[in-house]
């Protein structure tokens, strides 16, 4: 039985700790889902600023490796110092933009192809640098912005294939994260359900318990001694009528004492009227007028029904065993001639006649 294990010393006390514990599965439902959406939101926003910031990164080095290459090609064709420093000063740019790229949280493939490419533009820069902008070898050299155009591009089409993967990575965490909280729904809901059903189970069998017992006794049925297990009010209210009981059986037995005494008393003046009636009957103390005659039949019978009315008395214990009563029919005329004819001296006192 539950109240086994659990016993609450008062009402107040049982609503309460069946109020906490059916709340705490879904408290600690609402809790885990606010905690993992902010998780998720937190995350969302980190991976969103990533992929925008790698795009922005990776879509910027076409560009800066195209103005390299046209300041490097406008250089050997002018020989303008300015444009040297043009394309050194793009040189530094996309050296820069890869160095931020290889800081990020990126794979080891594409942090190789970063550092790889990085290298690559610097030591063609150096190469320039190192030879005249007349000379074949310059010429030559330029050949290399053509692989240089060639690896950036790969590469940033690398980035753009790993900012989808980190994508759909983020829809995937979200969908693990909704299929977590569905099955922490499904597991935790059901359990404040059966708590609930619980608790009221343990708020509402002593009530019943009591419910019958106070049938019992309305009912006249003899108890033993009953216990309501239960919270500290419905205990003190289940040894009330424990009191209530014992005393019921006391007033209970203090009344049939009365009704034999009583009934006792009133057989020894009923044997002398019913003797005293007898003898005027049979006129033993001289004879009688009809009138005289009726009213000694009158006591006769008001004598007998008394008898009956004693009778009654001694035998109602039999109702408090509840045994049961045989019906039967009857006349209703008769019933009615029998009451007329039991009132008849007063109906002709006041002159009615049936």
């Amino acid at each position: 039985m539950p109240s086994l294990f659990f016993k609450p010393r008062s009402l107040l006390q049982l609503v309460i700790v069946s109020f906490v514990l059916v709340l705490a599965p879904l408290g600690a439902l609402l809790v885990n889902a606010i905690q993992a959406l902010d998780g998720v939101s937190m995350k969302s926003r980190i991976a969103t600023l990533e992929i925008v910031s790698l795009a922005k990164l990776s879509q910027s080095l076409p560009e800066i490796v195209l103005d390299m290459e046209h300041a490097a090609r406008q250089f050997q064709v002018l020989g303008v110092p300015k444009l040297k420093g043009i394309y050194r000063l793009a040189g530094r740019r996309f050296s820069r933009a890869l160095d931020a790229l290889c800081k990020r949280d990126l794979t080891a493939q594409l942090t190789s192809k970063c550092i790889e490419l990085d290298s690559k533009a610097t030591s063609l820069i150096e190469t320039l640098n190192g030879v005249r902008f007349d000379s074949i070898q310059f010429e030559n050299n330029l050949v290399e912005f053509e692989v240089i155009t060639k690896q950036t591009q790969e590469f940033v089409q690398h980035i753009q294939n790993f900012i989808a993967l980190r994508s759909e990575q983020l829809a995937r965490d979200a969908e693990a994260v909704k299929s977590n909280l569905l099955w922490q729904s499904v597991s935790l809901v059901p359990l404040s359900i059966i708590l609930s059903i619980l608790f009221t189970f343990l708020i509402i069998r002593p009530i019943q318990r009591l419910e019958k017992i106070i049938l019992q006794l309305g009912s006249g049925e003899s108890l033993s001694k009953f216990h309501v297990n239960g919270p500290k009010e419905l205990n003190n209210l289940g040894e009330k009528l424990n009191w209530l009981q014992a005393r019921l059986q006391t007033l209970e037995l203090e009344k049939l004492s009365f009704i034999r005494q009583m009934s006792h008393e009133l057989k020894t003046p009923l044997a002398s009227i019913r003797e005293g009636s007898d003898l005027l009957e049979e006129e033993s103390f001289g004879s009688l007028t009809k009138a005289q005659r009726e009213i000694v039949i009158i006591l006769q019978e008001k004598a007998i029904q008394l008898q009956r009315i004693i009778e009654n008395l001694l035998d109602f214990n039999a109702l408090k065993y509840k045994q049961k009563l045989h019906t039967t029919g009857f006349d209703i005329s008769k019933l009615i001639d029998e009451i007329v004819n039991e009132y008849r001296l007063d109906l002709q006192k006041a002159n009615i006649y049936y």
